[in-house]
């Protein structure tokens, strides 16, 4: 959410990203049901966030996390992102190929 006056920076895109990678996941929207006002209020100033299922792969929720660090500095750069994504890519289909090949489970990220 944009608060008026305040600039769009590479931080709020990570910030955008981290709730998209949520929505994907989950196939939910972040703080449906939620009035846009309501949102603001709860995520600038209370740092709500939401929250994956206990269910999901640790390094998804632990990028998506990141993402969306109170602290805007704290957030990753979209390089870091990529990186983290393409290591995600790499490790399934290590599993996928492994599991092909009878010499381990079936991928799971």
């Amino acid at each position: 959410m944009f608060l008026a006056g305040n600039k769009v920076t590479r931080a709020v895109d990570s910030y955008a990203f981290g709730v998209l990678m949520y929505e994907v996941y989950t196939k939910k929207r972040a703080y449906s049901g939620l009035p846009r006002q309501a949102v603001i209020e709860r995520v600038h100033k209370m740092g709500m966030r939401p929250r994956f299922p206990s269910t999901t792969p640790a390094a998804i929720a632990q990028l998506a996390q990141a993402c969306w660090q109170q602290t805007p500095s704290q957030r990753p750069c979209f390089t870091d992102i990529t990186e983290a994504l393409e290591q995600l890519a790499a490790d399934l289909a290590d599993a996928a190929a492994a599991a092909a090949a009878g010499t381990g489970p079936p991928p799971a990220l």
